[in-house]
Formats: C-alpha cells, sequence, structure tokens
C-alpha cells in the first residue's frame, strides 16, 4: 500500500514536471519567433510576447531576452510596458554576460518605463547608466540617447542637464544629430526665457534654433520641415516667416499646425483675408488628422478656436470666445468623465481580479479534493485486494493445514496405503497425542472428524503457542528408540553446532515429516522451515538441495 502511493505521488510529481516543461518550450518558441520579427513587425511580435504569461520561469538569458523584446515592442507599437518590473534584472544579466549593446538597451527601455509611471529622477539616472555602458563604436545609439535624456531632462524642468547633453550632439559629425542638438538646446533656453527676464537667455534660443535650421537646410535632414514650422519668431522680417512656413508645405508636410503657422503670421502682420484662407485649410486638415477618427489634439485645436475667435472678432461678432471657451469646457468634462470611466473600469478591473482568485481557488480545491478522493480510492482498492488476497490465502493455508493434519491421522492410525514404518507411525501419533487431535476426534462422531479437523486446523497459533503444545523432553526418547538413538547421537555430535529448534527439525525431517507437515505441526510458515533448513546445510556444510535427514545419519553412524 505504501508502495503504491509512493509511486502514485512520484507520477503526479513527474506529470507536473512534464508540464511545466512542455509549456516552457512553448514560450521559449514564442520568444524566438517574436525576436524574429522585430523590428519589421513589433505588433505581432507583441501580440506573442503578450501571450507568454509566466516569463519567469524561463532561464535567465531567456528571461532578459523577453523582458527587452517585450519593451522594444511595445515602445514600437505605441503601447505601455509600464509593469514590465523584468528590466532590471535584464540589464543585470546582460552586463555579467558581456553584452554592452542589450545592456544598454534594456536600461534605456527601463528609463522610459519609469518616466510612464512619473519617476523622472528615477528615469534620467537609467538613461545615464545606459549611456555609460553603451559600447563607443554605436555613435547612433549613443545619440538616440542623449536625445532621449535631453527629453527627460526637459519635462522634468531641468535645463542644466538638457543643454548638458544637447551639447554634446551639437559637436556630431553628423548634420541631423548636430541640427536636433542646436535645436534642442535652443528649446531649453526658450523654457529658460518663461521663467526670466534676461534678454540673452532669449538671444541664445534665437542663435540655437536658427543654426538648427541652417545646419538642417545644408544637410537636407529629415526633420528640416519641424525646425522650419517650429522657428517662427517675430524677430524674423514677414517675407522670411512665410518663405519658411511655405517652404514646410512644399516638403510635403502640409498640416493643420503648419497652416494655423501661416494665418498667424498673415494676422499678425494685419492681412485678415489670408489668414482666414490658410486658418480655412488649417481646420480642413484638422479635421483629416484628428476629428475624422474621433480623436482631439487640444493644443492646435485652441490655437484654431482662438484664430477663429478672433477672425470673428475683426468681422464685428462680440461673442469672438465661444468656440475655444465652449471647446475647453468640453475638454475638462471628457476628462472628468474619462476620469470616472477609469475608476470604473479599475474598480471592475479589481473585482474581477478578485472573482477570478476566488475561482482559481475553488478550482484548486476541488482539483486537491478530487487528488485526495482518487489516492483515497486507490489505497482502498488496494488495501481491500489486499485483504482479499490474504483472506484466499488463509482459507488455502488451513484447507492444506486440514488435509496435513488428515494425512497424519492416517499414517499414525496405519491407513495410508504404503505408509511408513510403524515406528514413524507411532512419533506421528505421539506428535498428534500432544496436540490434541486424537483426543479430540476420539470425543466426536467420525462423521465430524474433517470438519473437526478443519476448525483445528484453521486455529491461528503462533511459535510460542506451539512451544506449549508439543513437549519435546518426551519426543526425543521416542526419536531415539524410534530410530537408533538419532537424538543422542547428533546431540552428541552437532550439540554446539545447531541450535535446539535445528535439531528438532532434523528429528521431525528423519521421522519422515515433508517440510509442509513440520509447518505444521510446529505452527511456522513454510519459508520459516525453508529457511531453517537452509542454515542446516551451511552449518554442517551439505550441498544445495542435500537431504538432511539422510545426510546427518550417514555422518552420525559412520
Amino acid at each position: 500500500m505504501r508502495l503504491s502511493l509512493i509511486l502514485i505521488m512520484v507520477l503526479v510529481v513527474v506529470f507536473g514536471m512534464i508540464s511545466c516543461d512542455r509549456q516552457r518550450a512553448v514560450d521559449e518558441k514564442k520568444l524566438s519567433i517574436a525576436e524574429e520579427l522585430m523590428p519589421d513587425n513589433p505588433d505581432s511580435a507583441y501580440k506573442l510576447l503578450n501571450d507568454i504569461l509566466f516569463p519567469e520561469n524561463m532561464d535567465a538569458g531567456k528571461r532578459a531576452g523577453y523582458a527587452r523584446l517585450y519593451a522594444e515592442s511595445a515602445s514600437a507599437s505605441d503601447k505601455s510596458f509600464s509593469s514590465d518590473t523584468l528590466l532590471k534584472s535584464a540589464a543585470d544579466y546582460y552586463i555579467s554576460v558581456g553584452d554592452s549593446v542589450s545592456a544598454a538597451s534594456s536600461m534605456k527601455y527601463e528609463g522610459i518605463r519609469l518616466r510612464y509611471i512619473g519617476d523622472m529622477q528615477g528615469a534620467i539616472s537609467s538613461v545615464e547608466k545606459a549611456i555609460e555602458i553603451v559600447p563607443d563604436s554605436i555613435n547612433s545609439n549613443r545619440y538616440n540617447l542623449y536625445n532621449l535624456l535631453v527629453q527627460m531632462a526637459l519635462l522634468a524642468n531641468l535645463t542644466d542637464v538638457a543643454k548638458e547633453y544637447s551639447a554634446k550632439m551639437m559637436e556630431s559629425s553628423d548634420p541631423g544629430v548636430a541640427a536636433l542638438g542646436h535645436y534642442n538646446i535652443g528649446v531649453a533656453y526658450s523654457w529658460e526665457t518663461n521663467r526670466s527676464s534676461d534678454a540673452t537667455i532669449s538671444d541664445s534660443a534665437f542663435y540655437h534654433i536658427e543654426k538648427s535650421v541652417e545646419i538642417a537646410t545644408k544637410g537636407n535632414c529629415e526633420l528640416l520641415h519641424h525646425y522650419l514650422r517650429n522657428s517662427i519668431n517675430y524677430r524674423l522680417p514677414e517675407d522670411e516667416l512665410l518663405r519658411r512656413l511655405r517652404r514646410v508645405e512644399e516638403l510635403g508636410r502640409p498640416s493643420s499646425n503648419v497652416y494655423a503657422g501661416i494665418a498667424q503670421v498673415f494676422l499678425a502682420f494685419r492681412q485678415p483675408d489670408s489668414a482666414r484662407v490658410y486658418l480655412d485649410k488649417a481646420e480642413s486638415a484638422y479635421q483629416e488628422e484628428w476629428s475624422k477618427w474621433g480623436l482631439e489634439y487640444v493644443s492646435i485645436r485652441n490655437e484654431l478656436g482662438v484664430l477663429r475667435s478672433v477672425l470673428n472678432y475683426l468681422d464685428g461678432m462680440r461673442d469672438f470666445s465661444a468656440l475655444p471657451a465652449s471647446f475647453n469646457d468640453s475638454v475638462y468634462f471628457a476628462g472628468e468623465r474619462y476620469k470616472l470611466l477609469s475608476e470604473d473600469i479599475l474598480t471592475n478591473r479589481d473585482r474581477n481580479n478578485a472573482r477570478d482568485m476566488v475561482r482559481i481557488k475553488r478550482q484548486h480545491t476541488l482539483t486537491m479534493i478530487s487528488v485526495v478522493l482518487i489516492f483515497v480510492m486507490i489505497i482502498s482498492a488496494g488495501g481491500l485486494r489486499m485483504y482479499a488476497v490474504r483472506k484466499r490465502q488463509k482459507l488455502v493455508d488451513a484447507e492444506e493445514k486440514m488435509e496435513t493434519l488428515e494425512r497424519l491421522l492416517a499414517e499414525s492410525e496405519g491407513q495410508k496405503e504404503g505408509g511408513g514404518s510403524a515406528d514413524d507411525a507411532l512419533f506421528r501419533k505421539l506428535l498428534l497425542q500432544q496436540l490434541g487431535v486424537i483426543r479430540l476426534i476420539a470425543g466426536t462422531p467420525t462423521d465430524a472428524n474433517k470438519e473437526l479437523l478443519r476448525q483445528v486446523s484453521r486455529l491461528e497459533w503462533n511459535e510460542k503457542d506451539f512451544e506449549g503444545l508439543l513437549n519435546w523432553t518426551d519426543l526425543y526418547p521416542v526419536i531415539d528408540s524410534a530410530y537408533d538413538s538419532f537424538y543422542t547421537r547428533l546431540q552428541e555430535k552437532y550439540g554446539d553446532l545447531l541450535n535446539e529448534r535445528e535439531i528438532q527439525l532434523a528429528c521431525l525431517l528423519r521421522a519422515g515429516f515433508s517440510t509442509k507437515e513440520i509447518s505444521v505441526v510446529v505452527g511456522q510458515s513454510t519459508r520459516t522451515i525453508y529457511q531453517r533448513k537452509t542454515e542446516i546445510r551451511k552449518k554442517l556444510m551439505l550441498d544445495e538441495g542435500a537431504d538432511i535427514a539422510l545426510e546427518i545419519t550417514s555422518r552420525i553412524n559412520g
């Protein structure tokens, strides 16, 4: 029963291990496919990685790869990965194996993650660590990290940090990087202008923005339209402002904010008709860019509303602030509605998570109960089977004992044809008399002899019980008388080698008792009798299977 229980537990553990290994193999296959999909198909890679529910079960290398790829695919797909807390350990792993490129990438995305959750200091620190470990040979990675750090520093109002890393970008021989460095430092000075009346700061901002336009124009940089659009400054003459804005339009990047900028220039130089033309274009472009998709860009929408209100005022309308005011109100109420919806979504999510946990616990409990019941059923079935086997064996043993006693009784009365000698019959009769069988038979009707013998054979006597039933002190003289002093000679020759029970067994064998008959007479199992016979052969150095009674007789008579 105990062996069956252990076997079942081992099978359960092995099955669990196989299931875990199979799931891990499936997850690692998904990770491999996702790596092949990046960077061309980040959406598909993100979906695959999102299906991996237990990345912590992977080995360290695969787990680090999952964290880095998940953040990379989420960032490229414009998805949040603020809960990807494995990035820090991924960076530590890559550092330990000497993969500085992957380590820097992991630290970069860890910085972006911290920015998502509002930890700006932690975000900046993480990106600075990425800059420290990125290889010098990969300048593009380094300059990308510089630019990311500048954006984070500006959001945290750390303009000195922003200017420091912008200056490093300005040193690049790549015109695109240098132009972006000048533009970034110009933005940093512009932000400082809003907090200071120092004219030199404003001059520095104007200088660097102009420098970014100059470098980008010479290098035909991709972001030229961006620099031109944001270089609008009323220090420039009207024709230069219009030229720059129309240049943006020529570059194939017309947008609502570009048209709005042109409208502002015309309005500033008192050309409302031209301003109205470009404002109409701006509103149409905004419709295509945002409203058509049910989206709003608050700053551009407000800019368009203010421009429309000013033009309406110039046209004689009194309620010129209605458009921006109504839109701002709608933004406020939309924000409040979104807040309530978000709270409701979070509440429902928490409730659903709690419900799922309860379901999981219930399923776990039911599973455990089922397993326990199965164990109990298996153990019970095993116990019943063992009980049935033992009961059947007892019945068989009882039948064999009955048959043996019947045979002994018959031999003792000379009823068995071809039976042993008179001495054998006498010794058997004495044994049976000591066991009380003869007396019991004598006091019972002949027809009931078999049933009585069956009852006698079913008595479960142990070895100690038989010690009192057989008086060997009386039986030894009978052995000597019947078998030419067999006991006395055996005692003299091997008394110091054989113990008492082995001597008794030898006497019974000399009297012609079979192993089965001996087991019945002395109340021991046949296995015990065989073991004692083996011990006698070893002590007397007899061959295996040798006739013990014959060998001893020949030795003591020789």
